[in-house]
């Protein structure tokens, strides 16, 4: 699709790489990169999608690539993406921001500084939204270290579920109700905390 494309595309620049086939609806492609990600020189990356295309895919396309781009200098990379910040079938900002950027941490990977500018819709009237990330990639040379990630013990158990909730209003109230009660069943006794609560303004927009 032409996300997709332009994630490859995107790529293809910042590798000066020979690139051929890549064209919505391409089933193959070929793509010969010149340089790697230590002769990235942008520290301002922007990326605009005239769609509300996953942002998260985009994000998570190219960012295995600039977390490799250290300069000499040690310059941190802003990377503002704008398109849909809460696609069907793609993870949202939240998913990103309080489960896969926390984990990589865990395995080395610089922590990452994020900002939800605004949000992008794909559902209830498109709309295109914002978000920026500013992190220092690696220094040249360096490689992550999986040893990081924490063993786990038999001690380890959960103490706390936080909700993150992004529906309309009015139903706001009726969900909390029906989660808790759920999640009672499940897992009795453990602190259910709703963390953030937002409204998105139209039935559709369910998250």
């Amino acid at each position: 699709k032409a996300q997709h494309g332009m994630c490859v595309k995107w790529l293809a620049n910042a590798t000066r790489a020979e690139l051929n086939g890549c064209t919505t609806g391409s089933k193959e492609f070929n793509m010969i990169p010149k340089a790697g990600p230590g002769e990235f020189r942008d520290r301002n990356v922007r990326i605009h999608a005239d769609t509300p295309a996953s942002i998260m895919l985009v994000f998570q396309a190219i960012f295995p690539f600039l977390v490799f781009a250290g300069d000499a200098n040690e310059e941190p990379i802003t990377l503002t993406i704008m398109g849909g910040t809460n696609v069907m079938f793609s993870p949202s900002y939240d998913y990103i921001d309080q489960v896969v950027l926390p984990c990589l941490e865990l395995l080395g990977v610089p922590k990452v500084e994020r900002k939800l500018e605004f949000r992008g819709w794909s559902t209830g009237g498109q709309q295109i939204g914002s978000i920026k990330f500013k992190f220092t990639p690696l220094a040249r040379h360096q490689s992550l270290d999986a040893t990081l990630w924490p063993k786990p013990t038999e001690a380890d158990s959960i103490k706390r579920i936080d909700i993150t909730m992004v529906v309309p209003r009015n139903f706001q109230e009726s969900l909390k109700a029906s989660l808790k009660f759920e999640l009672d069943l499940v897992f009795p006794g453990v602190d259910i905390h709703n963390a953030i609560e937002e409204d998105s303004r139209h039935p559709a927009r369910l998250y």
